[in-house]
């Protein structure tokens, strides 16, 4: 029997972000998590194995992007530590909900997990740890920056899964879109839209539609 294959999504540049000490502590604890479901033979794809942090930067967005996608799409499931704001997990959220991936949520006891990824629909399993890293709030002041960069998180997160429709599903609004390939690549190939009307048949099995430039908005 094939192993299953996990793939491991957790924020990179959003811990850098806080300080290299906060980010290697925090990624020291997702490699053990990768290196216990290894033990069973289970195949993991941790996005950290192999990147030099000091260099971080260096790598181009479009080969991170084409190297995540790819490794996530060919998973059985995805496990997403969500208590750290970032982007790019929820970019990998809507990217499994797509692909009608499994999902398992983890995060700390006590942290307020964003409703919006709790509610997508192939999130069926949560998992909740002993807190080893949070923020440290030292005034009402930091409270309120947090939540705003909360807020800012969830509509990014759902504006980027709304760009994405699949054939069948009602156009919310007129425009062109670009059809997607099932990796998630862009193909050049466009249509335009009617809002009320139904997304067109794709060309090719498991292809997707992603709204195109302001028609985004």
């Amino acid at each position: 029997m094939k192993p299953e294959k996990i793939y491991i999504s957790c924020p990179m540049s959003a811990m850098l972000a806080l300080g290299k000490e906060k980010y290697l502590e925090y990624q020291n604890a997702i490699n053990v998590v990768a290196e216990i479901l290894r033990e069973d033979g289970t195949v993991v794809f941790n996005p950290a194995d192999g990147i030099d942090i000091t260099k971080f930067y260096e790598y181009s967005p479009q080969d991170i992007r084409e190297r995540d996608f790819e490794a996530l799409s060919t998973s059985q499931r995805v496990i997403a530590f969500v208590d750290v704001p970032s982007l790019g997990v929820g970019v990998e959220l809507g990217w499994a909900e797509m692909l009608g991936i499994p999902i398992t949520l983890v995060y700390s006891k006590g942290f307020e997990v964003s409703g919006l990824a709790q509610g997508l629909k192939t999130v069926d399993q949560a998992i909740t740890y002993p807190p080893f890293f949070q923020y440290n709030y030292q005034n009402e002041m930091d409270k309120n920056e947090m939540a705003k960069i909360h807020n800012e998180y969830d509509n990014e997160v759902e504006q980027s899964i709304k760009n994405i429709n699949k054939p069948g599903e009602i156009v919310l609004k007129s425009g062109q879109v670009e059809i997607i390939s099932p990796k998630g690549r862009k193909t050049g190939d466009k249509r335009t839209v009617v809002k009320g009307e139904s997304f067109p048949p794709t060309p090719k099995p498991g292809q997707s539609y992603e709204m195109k430039g302001d028609d985004k908005k």
